[in-house]
């Protein structure tokens, strides 16, 4: 076990298994699941690494917006890269953007697996069978539709327009998706968490 690591970062494992780290602004110790890894990149610049697999040395943020405007403010990621790091302008923005696009191809690959499905009465029967794990409804889903599918206290997320999730499924119109047990499913559900954590969302 090692609490002072590079750049801030801690290299520990709780007694799950589950690795940890440290955030450079707060200096709080979490799970990777609930923080974003940075990286400086070509010309010095700021980089977000959501799936953790960009080279040279991580530095470790909180999963929050807030805490990302703050720790950009504070120039927290120079003092943890111990060198001037370019932040783009709009920087937040551009990485929910990305999120969003990362959590569909996430999406995406679930349903390839077969644990996606769409249609009221199809995510009703499952959400019957206990299968579920997460709702994807879009933002303009009626309001009926959304009471009854709300009973079964599944978590809901609506980020996503009905175009997103019509696109998703490769059908018109698709307002209700059930994402599935499995382990594309689980992996998808895990990422949707961490961006809620960003997003300052609960019910995830």
């Amino acid at each position: 076990m090692q609490r002072k690591g590079v750049l801030g970062t801690v290299r520990m494992t709780t007694a799950s298994g589950t690795a940890e780290r440290s955030c450079i602004l707060t200096r709080a110790v979490k799970p990777k699941g609930e923080m974003i890894r940075f990286v400086v990149g070509p010309e010095s610049r700021l980089v977000a690494d959501l799936a953790e697999n960009l080279p040279g040395r991580g530095m470790w943020l909180s999963a929050s917006k807030l805490l990302l405007a703050e720790a950009i403010a504070r120039r927290s990621f120079h003092k943890a890269a111990k060198m001037p790091v370019a932040v783009q302008e709009g920087f937040a923005e551009t990485l929910e953007t990305l999120w969003r696009r990362r959590l569909l191809d996430l999406a995406s690959l679930a349903r390839k697996a077969g644990q996606l499905i769409s249609g009221f009465d199809k995510v009703s029967e499952a959400l019957e069978k206990g299968r579920v794990l997460v709702l994807l409804q879009a933002q303009d889903a009626g309001e009926d539709g959304l009471k009854k599918l709300a009973k079964s206290g599944i978590p809901s997320f609506r980020g996503f327009d009905r175009a997103a999730l019509s696109a998703l499924m490769g059908k018109e119109n698709a307002v209700h998706v059930a994402v599935m047990e499995g382990s594309a499913g689980a992996f998808f559900l895990s990422e949707l968490r961490r961006f809620a954590l960003f997003m300052d969302e609960t019910g995830l």
